[in-house]
């Protein structure tokens, strides 16, 4: 099922056949080192799978709600895009892609197309974004949608976090 569509993208929840792709992108050092996450053990992995193939079109909170991500023209999966819940209870987005399609501007587009997606058919009144600060990628992406709005030592990941947010009511005045 699609969730939404970007000029180049569709969003669509996972199927069985996504397993593989949904593992690398979950345990490939290339990807996991510059989003500072530890690795997830492989039980974890297969879990969050399981668990998200199950999802629909309304993500559930306090949990990581992930789908798939093609590009149209192959109907390749070429990442993830995520809906979880931070540590305020907010709504965070997320993404992350196979190392082949990272300099497309892929993570420009579907950022913007999650911001979109939550508040024109979610209804969300705001969004957030945490980013390791020397993810330099992501801090690019975010910078052009959302405002940086505080930073903080991640213990976890072992790094220092930028947390970005947006608002519903500025992100319609700047489609104005």
């Amino acid at each position: 099922m699609t969730i939404f569509e970007t000029k180049r993208l569709l969003v669509n929840t996972l199927k069985q056949k996504d397993e593989d792709i949904f593992v690398e992108l979950l345990s490939d050092p290339k990807i996991i080192d510059p989003a500072s996450h530890q690795k997830t053990d492989m039980k974890e992995v297969m879990r969050k799978f399981k668990l998200n193939l199950k999802l629909g079109a309304i993500p559930i909170k306090n949990q990581d709600n992930i789908w798939g991500i093609f590009e149209k023209e192959s109907s390749e999966m070429i990442g993830i895009g995520a809906l979880l819940t931070n540590n305020k209870g907010d709504w965070e987005l997320g993404y992350r892609f196979r190392p082949k399609y990272w300099g497309h501007r892929f993570g420009t587009e579907v950022a913007n197309g999650m911001v979109e997606y939550c508040f024109k058919n979610l209804c969300f009144e705001k969004i957030t974004a945490d980013v390791d600060i020397e993810n330099i990628a992501s801090v690019k992406i975010l910078e052009k949608i959302m405002t940086p709005i505080m930073e903080y030592n991640n213990e976890e990941d072992r790094c220092i976090d930028r947390r970005y947010e947006i608002k519903r009511k500025n992100w319609l005045q700047q489609r104005v």
